[in-house]
């Protein structure tokens, strides 16, 4: 009697085990169910005309009685496929050893649990495993896999920016308290009435910044870290009052970072000679200087240094005739 005029076949042999091996991993048409027996009596776990009744008539229907045979079985399949007792097993067509065992659902039968209840789990899974159900299950988690890898790279691109704003604004804050220390060390007259030239540069180049952008626009260009070297400050502090305003303006739109967008400040790299990579030092700073007036008598040159953590470090006014890039 073959397997599809068969209401179930019954395996109880090793010969049986050997038959069903083939009918499962051969090229076949319809699903085969395989039935295990119950943990609390000697009957299958599902009776097999209801089994039958869901997986319909071209199904082959499997009863394998005790533990020995289903032992067998799983040494061929593997454990991933293989059936435990109290449980029943559907095989569709295509089956190999390498199979994905979701393919092939294992439907465990719980003691205690009602044949109604576990004969309607057994026919979800018998459902939601047909082949061309699968494959649609497939395109949809594909199509969410995306939409979520997606979603994943908005969230953090959207977090990226808040971090951005945040540094800008805490920036900016400490832009305006530095402001507003400059503005109290002012006289009544208007006049910087700092401690120290370093002090007065300082409150020049907060100003200058401030004068320059718009409070809508403080939050893109925010005040930078930077640093006055003893070296700039001897420069400064034999400028006249107009040079020193000056100074104080490149410094402010390079500690910005606005400097790049204005064609009259023109920043360049220092190099280690002509047609070098750029002048570094030993702490990975960078060298850079940028114009800070032309005429027709000359030019003058600010130089900088750019470190590793974005601080800028101002060294030295060059004045005379544009000088070649060392």
């Amino acid at each position: 009697m073959s397997c599809s005029d068969a209401v179930l076949v019954v395996v109880r042999s090793e010969p049986g085990v050997w038959s069903l091996e083939d009918v499962l991993l051969s090229d076949r048409d319809a699903p085969v169910i395989v039935l295990t027996q119950s943990q609390d009596t000697l009957e299958p776990v599902l009776a097999p005309e209801k089994v039958r009744a869901v997986a319909g008539e071209a199904a082959a229907i499997y009863y394998m009685p005790g533990d020995y045979l289903l032992e067998q079985l799983r040494r061929t399949l593997g454990s991933a496929l293989a059936v435990s007792r109290g449980a029943a097993r559907t095989f569709w067509p295509g089956l190999s050893t390498r199979s994905d065992p979701a393919d092939h659902p294992l439907v465990p039968i719980l003691e205690g649990e009602l044949e109604v209840d576990a004969l309607a789990e057994f026919a979800r899974q018998f459902d939601l495993s047909r082949p061309a159900v699968r494959q649609e299950i497939r395109l949809i988690e594909d199509a969410r896999s995306v939409l979520q890898s997606e979603l994943d790279a908005a969230d953090n691109e959207l977090r990226t920016t808040a971090e951005q704003l945040r540094d800008a604004n805490i920036a900016r804050h400490e832009a305006l308290t530095r402001a507003e220390q400059a503005e109290d060390s002012l006289g009544s007259d208007g006049r910087l009435s700092a401690r120290s030239l370093e002090e007065a540069l300082h409150v020049l180049i907060t100003r200058e910044w401030l004068r320059a952008f718009l409070p809508a626009d403080r939050h893109r260009h925010p005040l930078g870290g930077y640093v006055l070297t003893p070296q700039l400050l001897a420069v400064v502090a034999v400028e006249t009052g107009f040079a020193k305003h000056r100074i104080a303006w490149v410094c402010a739109m390079v500690a910005s970072g606005y400097a790049s967008f204005l064609a009259g400040l023109a920043p360049e790299r220092l190099l280690t000679g002509p047609g070098g990579p750029q002048l570094e030092r030993a702490d990975g700073a960078l060298g850079w200087r940028c114009t800070m007036k032309r005429d027709m008598q000359g030019c003058s040159w600010l130089h900088y240094w750019t470190r590793p953590d974005q601080t800028v470090e101002f060294t030295d006014v060059e004045h005379g005739d544009a000088p070649e890039t060392p």
